[in-house]
């Protein structure tokens, strides 16, 4: 599966510890174009590009592509900016439940400090 923004992390690590949950470290591309206009001497880590990133981890372990059913709830704690903390901590807790993965995520910097959590259900592409 491809990524849909190019250049913009790379994955550090990732640990799928049991059947339900999955450890994942990236890396931001703190010069990524994506920044340029997301603002300009400020950059913010987009929250679509968030969302994006935990689908791709998921798709990675299930070895196939999702599509965002639908968001439940997310908050965007902290703002991510590439420049100040480029590594981020995924901790995904999924269920599969008839055909959907519904995902508990919470987004950690490198002091532990959570900066998103979000829940929300994908389903098979």
């Amino acid at each position: 599966m491809d990524m849909l923004f190019q250049d913009f992390y790379i994955k550090e690590n990732s640990d799928k510890s049991d059947s339900s949950k999955i450890y994942t470290k990236v890396k931001l591309n703190k010069n990524h174009k994506i920044y340029s206009g997301h603002f300009p001497n400020n950059p913010i880590t987009p929250g679509v590009t968030i969302i994006q990133i935990i689908k791709e981890i998921i798709e990675e372990f299930l070895d196939y592509e999702l599509f965002l059913k639908e968001i439940i709830n997310i908050k965007f704690i902290l703002p991510i900016n590439p420049k100040i903390d480029n590594y981020l901590s995924f901790e995904i807790n999924y269920e599969i439940k008839n055909g959907s993965i519904i995902i508990d995520n919470i987004i950690m910097f490198d002091n532990q400090e959570i900066a998103v959590k979000f829940k929300g259900i994908f389903i098979k592409k």
